[in-house]
């Protein structure tokens, strides 16, 4: 996905923010493997934003929604892979 610079700022500043959350809530001792696997991800997203990769979907390789990524910017898929995936998880085959 291309992002104007004004959105790649605003995206980075997210994940920052969202990264000094977690963390706070790690060094508190709330919810610490959540707020450890949230690091991992928000990592793993400054990595995507570094190699070009950020805001393009793991399962489809389309464009992950901006609206998504600015509620969760460490998303690895589009909102339709997402929802498949919850789908299956919610109701998994016999």
């Amino acid at each position: 996905m291309t992002f104007t610079a004004d959105q790649l700022h605003d995206l980075e500043r997210l994940i920052e923010e969202e990264h000094r959350r977690f963390s706070r809530a790690l060094a508190e001792g709330v919810g610490t493997e959540h707020a450890a696997r949230q690091l991992r991800a928000l990592d793993a997203a400054r990595v995507r934003i570094a190699d070009g990769t950020f805001g393009r979907c793991r399962a489809c390789g389309r464009d992950i929604e901006l609206d998504r990524l600015i509620a969760h910017p460490a998303a690895v898929r589009c909102l339709a892979c997402q929802e498949g995936i919850d789908r299956r998880a919610a109701d998994p085959e016999p």
